[in-house]
């Protein structure tokens, strides 16, 4: 009896001793989401998450856009029980942005906890890219989607020479920090030395361009005029289907130094805007809409074409509107019915067979068509200021993508890839776009 009322004593004292030793749980905090590396589109419902232990009396979270230099408040009271916050990202653009969560405890602590690593707001529904690339063997070219033609193939013939030694990349004397891709031809009296080239998104993991508008800005080589070679540099889009398939679609800007296709024999610089329903399994009967224009360009040009109302195809050099496409020469519709990819080639025409258009010089000669960057605004982008995206408006768009940093970016149809200029991304981190300014 004496060792169970000892025992009881004991019990009982332990408890008071623990009852007297036992402090409130500690209040800790812990963002979880976004934690850092996140791409997250602007203007999107986004969840901002958090775990804690103890006793909060309210949170706020807070924004960062220069990797944690700077803070602006987001929302701030939010109950002191509440885990998660359904936020309506801000339309802002940068690749350094960090959350911090913070609440007051029931002891009046101020408790935080931010982002470990930055993440990225950015646009949705685009596809940009400056082609920042070292030279043509870069594993990010293959990475981002795009092809280097390295085969035999067409155009004009199968055996026609698509070599990726004629695709290289140069700085741009003009912008430093930016790159030009360059798309050669080489030429000499030796057909069978002839070379062509040929970048395009590959058709088995980017053809995802359909309704929207394309841009590219390009400066044409009028050497081959010199030398009367029947050069053809061209900015396209494409879903290449069989003879007579009227699901194939196909907008073409095609410039020619020296326009071999010109029927009333001055072969002056030409541009060719072709809209493509099908093309006639004989070279004849083909359905499409085609545009020639006499044009010579000795600079760069912004080339446009829009997809956007369901009828009309829209070809702009610049902010003038050079043509409208609707109906092919068989009176069908030449709207684009089918995804496409994009494409930048370089190559000689041939009359038949591989019977290439050049001239009798005994010159060996290298003809450069230089792209200096491709933009696609899917249909559903969202233009912030509500203005026409007219050639002024996609300079601003490219102009404040490299602001940030971005050199490529890939926001279409839920992607969410997006690669920096890791140096110019720290110079910028004081810097950073917001499109409401």
């Amino acid at each position: 009896m004496k060792v169970i009322l000892f025992l009881f004593y004991l019990i009982i004292l332990s408890g008071s001793i623990s009852a007297q030793v036992s402090p409130e749980t500690v209040a800790q905090l812990t963002l979880l989401n976004p934690n850092g590396y996140e791409t997250i589109s602007q203007g999107k419902q986004y969840p901002v998450s958090w775990s804690f232990t103890g006793k909060f009396n309210s949170f706020n979270i807070d924004i960062s856009k220069d990797g944690g230099i700077n803070w602006t408040n987001i929302v701030e009271d939010l109950p002191g029980d509440q885990y998660q916050y359904e936020w309506k990202t801000w339309k802002i653009l940068s690749g350094n942005c960090r959350i911090r969560i913070s609440g007051i405890s029931s002891q009046q602590e101020i408790i935080q906890d931010n982002s470990d690593f930055d993440f990225t707001i950015v646009w949705p529904n685009l596809f940009f890219d400056d082609f920042s690339y070292t030279d043509n063997s870069d594993s990010k070219i293959k990475k981002r989607g795009w092809e280097i033609v390295d085969r035999n193939t067409s155009p004009p013939c199968r055996e026609s020479a698509y070599r990726k030694e004629m695709v290289s990349f140069e700085k741009d004397l003009d912008l430093p920090d930016n790159k030009l891709l360059v798309l050669s031809t080489y030429v000499n009296t030796d057909v069978g030395s002839i070379k062509f080239s040929r970048l395009e998104t590959n058709k088995h993991t980017m053809k995802i361009f359909n309704e929207g508008i394309y841009t590219a800005r390009v400066m044409f080589d009028n050497k081959p005029a010199y030398y009367k070679d029947g050069n053809i540099e061209t900015f396209y889009a494409i879903n290449n289907r069989k003879c007579n398939d009227r699901k194939h679609s196909e907008c073409d800007f095609e410039y020619l130094p020296y326009d071999f296709w010109d029927n009333n024999g001055s072969k002056s610089a030409s541009l060719h805007l072709t809209s493509w329903e099908a093309y006639g399994c004989n070279g004849t009967e083909s359905d499409r809409s085609a545009t020639d224009l006499t044009l010579f360009s000795d600079g760069w040009e912004l080339l446009k074409f829009e997809v956007l109302d369901g009828e009309n195809v829209k070809y702009f050099s610049g902010n003038k509107l050079l043509e409208t496409h609707r109906n092919s020469n068989q009176a069908h519709s030449v709207y684009p019915d089918s995804d496409m990819q994009i494409a930048f080639a370089n190559w000689i025409w041939a009359k038949n067979s591989c019977e290439y258009q050049i001239g009798d010089s005994h010159d060996t000669r290298v003809a450069e068509f230089k792209i200096d960057f491709v933009l696609f605004l899917q249909k559903e982008f969202e233009n912030n200021d509500d203005n026409e995206i007219n050639a002024t408006k996609i300079e601003s768009i490219v102009k404040r993508l490299r602001d940030a940093g971005i050199t490529y970016a890939n926001t279409l149809r839920g992607n969410s890839f997006i690669s920096f200029n890791e140096d110019k991304k720290t110079e910028l981190s004081n810097d950073v776009i917001n499109f409401n300014q």
